[in-house]
């Protein structure tokens, strides 16, 4: 789903995972607030269940440790999530990206660059083949 610019997403109650090809997951204080919204939680965890690529920086793990969609995954992230990340099962990795099958975790602001590089590598692929079978 495209939005024009300068118009505001929908409400998380009204979001479908299906309108969506990726889902990011930003840092800062926006996860610690957003992890205990159970409409965000479902929202994630639908998602995660299309296959669709998900990034999430810095704090923004701590978003998919609470929905559940950690366990048996390699990850990274701030310094300060990873006692979380290897608490939920998840192996935590300090490198500045981390793909784990549709999960790119990045560390920090700085890492964004190759993080970003590779969701758009991913979302081209997607589109190419989805293009091929169409």
């Amino acid at each position: 789903m495209a939005l024009k610019t300068g118009t505001p997403p929908p409400p998380i109650e009204g979001a479908r995972a299906s309108d969506y090809d990726a889902l990011f997951i930003p840092g800062g204080l926006a996860p610690s607030e957003l992890r205990v919204n159970e409409q965000a939680l479902r929202f994630v965890r639908e998602f995660a269940e299309t296959g669709r690529p998900v990034g999430a920086l810095c704090h923004g793990p701590q978003m998919l440790i609470s929905a559940g969609l950690v366990c048996g995954r390699r990850m990274t992230s701030w310094r300060e999530v990873a006692p979380e990340i290897t608490a939920a099962g998840a192996t935590y990795v300090d490198e500045a990206l981390v793909e784990d099958g549709q999960f790119l975790t990045a560390r920090k602001p700085g890492d964004m660059p190759v993080q970003m590089h590779r969701l758009l590598t991913v979302l081209d692929r997607r589109r190419a083949h989805d293009e091929e079978n169409a």
